[in-house]
């Protein structure tokens, strides 16, 4: 009796050290983005009690580390870090964790401006994400994808990665195991960066304001999406503001644990310095940056830094100076061959000379800039042609182990059954397999060809999204846009106006003389909501009287197109009737 009751008290104490493991581990995870030399700090006391962790946790536990090394700088030790993961993934058959450190490393690729790298693993890590059906890692992978798209100026493909993730996003609190996920904040932020990027400032400033409403926004995390909220307030010309969320920035520095990390933010915070005028507050913070820089070895941000300084010393009125400094830095750019940074250097150093009529120069840096935009674009190309060459492999790879899987299968039915049996029951499992693969991940990525869509009536074109919404049980949701105020001869450009803002698988048609329609498939109320604010400066500034709002409806699946579009004119109706409520004159 003695002897049962120490098993059963060793039993439930080595179940609590697994559950205190895990809830600790799950605290971890949003500290890493907040504050990631605490974090670090915690990850290296855990690593000496990993005799408490099971081999899952301790493969987690080396996947924070990798993120904190990424948030801390240290690129070269987490591509280390994330190809032992692997490797000991593999080991263990977690075969799920693949992805995490995929994305860590190419994470850091993309930080060593190895962008070609960083695709080809963003890539890789999607699609082991979707097969593993693990919706932490695909948002993770999509949201640095869609940062990457974002800075080669793919805006299009970008806005279509981010959406997707922010869609995904309510699926991770329901994944199980947790491995790591980027805080909300960040989605938001990237969004907004993206808006910024494409001059839609009014889109950005409300991604930021959604990111700071969050309850991850603390320490690092606020401290990086104060410093763009106070850019993109500086781009709206609105000084006051931008000088408030500047110095709640500045509140947060302390909370900043590296140096490295530090030296980032003053290069940040001297961009916003020198535009505000503040030249000498701007000076001393690139010193203290470039000294970090320089003493920890990063030479792309060095080289970065020293652009900005050359600009500090022009703003100086010290020309000998900044112009010195610029073609040092298009020197280090050449070197690092960095091509668009090259580019973008030159330009600087052309529009200097230009500015002050000395076109001879002018003309010499702007040839160089050039050429320097050309190699950059070609090995954007090589980039793309590397990314279709590893997609094409990765379809031919599942296409060979399907088949293997099939001669496995009928080898083993040959032996108990004959050889046409054995071949229908094949393919009767076969078919059962895909069908059970198909529900249980939901089937998020799949939808009717775009050709095939295009060639049907529009009646049928959007029964054929609904239809396939039900059955690949994933949501959609419906716009719908009041044209009666609208001039018609203003449709087409409207129409081109909506469609630049929408995905390559949303659908925008006509669907009576008064009324067009747009289907979001993939998109819950939540986010449908989104794209309409998105949308409603742009349907406004073309009605002419009337501003009517943007009806909104999320299938469900007793609903027909009909429905879908009367409950969409129901809520159109709520919203304009609150509005006329919301302007009439108290009684």
């Amino acid at each position: 009796m003695d002897f049962r009751l120490l098993a059963l008290s060793l039993l439930l104490w080595s179940f609590s050290c697994v559950l205190w493991a895990a809830e600790r581990l799950d605290t971890l995870a949003n500290t890493l983005y907040q504050y990631p030399t605490l974090a670090l700090t915690q990850i290296n006391e855990l690593e000496r009690q990993t005799s408490e962790l099971s081999q899952a946790q301790v493969l987690r536990l080396q996947l924070f580390k990798c993120e904190a090394l990424l948030q801390l700088g240290d690129n070269g030790a987490a591509i280390n870090l994330a190809e032992l993961g692997e490797a000991r993934a593999k080991q263990l058959r977690l075969e799920q964790a693949d992805s995490y450190f995929q994305i860590c490393r190419a994470d850091a690729y993309a930080n060593f401006d190895d962008l070609k790298q960083s695709l080809l693993l963003l890539d890789g890590a999607i699609e082991q994400a979707k097969r593993h059906n693990q919706p932490q890692a695909l948002v993770n992978a999509l949201r640095l994808k869609g940062q990457l798209e974002n800075d080669l100026g793919n805006y299009g493909t970008a806005i279509e990665d981010l959406r997707l993730a922010l869609d995904i996003y309510p699926d991770i609190s329901s994944q199980n195991p947790s491995w790591l996920w980027p805080p909300l904040a960040y989605v938001y932020g990237d969004m907004a960066s993206l808006m910024y990027s494409t001059g839609d400032l009014r889109q950005a400033a409300y991604y930021l304001k959604l990111a700071l409403d969050t309850d991850e926004a603390k320490g690092k995390v606020r401290h990086v999406l104060l410093l763009m909220a106070a850019r993109v307030a500086l781009a709206q010309e609105n000084m006051a503001q931008a000088d408030s969320l500047l110095k709640q920035s500045k509140i947060l520095l302390p909370e900043i644990g590296s140096p490295l990390e530090l030296a980032n933010s003053y290069s940040q915070i001297a961009v916003i310095e020198l535009a505000r005028g503040r030249i000498e507050i701007a000076d001393e913070l690139v010193g203290i940056a470039l000294q970090t820089y320089e003493k920890q070895g990063k030479v792309n941000n060095y080289m970065r830094a020293t652009r900005l300084l050359a600009r500090v010393r022009l703003a100086q009125r010290n020309d000998d100076e900044g112009i010195r400094l610029l073609m040092q830095a298009a020197q280090q750019a050449e070197q690092l061959q960095l091509a668009d940074e090259v580019a973008y250097t030159q330009q600087l150093i052309s529009d200097y000379y230009a500015e002050r009529a000395e076109f001879k120069p002018a003309y010499e840096a702007m040839k160089l800039a050039a050429q320097a935009a050309a190699e950059a674009q070609k090995q954007l190309n090589n980039t793309r042609f590397m990314q279709y060459k590893a997609r094409l492999s990765q379809q031919e790879q599942l296409q060979v182990e399907t088949q293997q899987n099939i001669r496995l299968a009928s080898a083993d039915q040959r032996s108990k059954l004959s050889q046409a049996y054995g071949a229908i029951s094949v393919l009767a499992l076969a078919i059962i397999g895909a069908l059970i693969w198909l529900v249980s991940r939901r089937n998020r990525w799949q939808q009717p060809s775009t050709e095939a869509l295009e060639k049907l009536p529009a009646a049928q074109q959007l029964d054929a999204m609904l239809s396939s919404a039900k059955k690949g049980n994933y949501p959609l949701s419906l716009l719908l846009l009041s044209t009666s105020h609208i001039r018609q001869v203003d449709l087409s450009a409207l129409q081109r106006a909506l469609e630049q803002k929408l995905r390559e698988q949303d659908r925008l048609l006509r669907y009576s003389m008064d009324e067009m329609v747009i289907l979001l498939p993939y998109t819950s109320a939540q986010g449908a909501l989104q794209v309409s604010e998105q949308l409603k400066p742009i349907v406004q500034s073309w009605q002419v009287d009337h501003c009517i709002p943007i009806g909104v409806a999320t299938l469900q699946q007793p609903d027909t197109l009909d429905s879908l579009v009367k409950r969409a004119g129901v809520n159109q109706l709520s919203q304009q009737k609150a509005a006329e409520q919301h302007q009439s004159p108290a009684r």
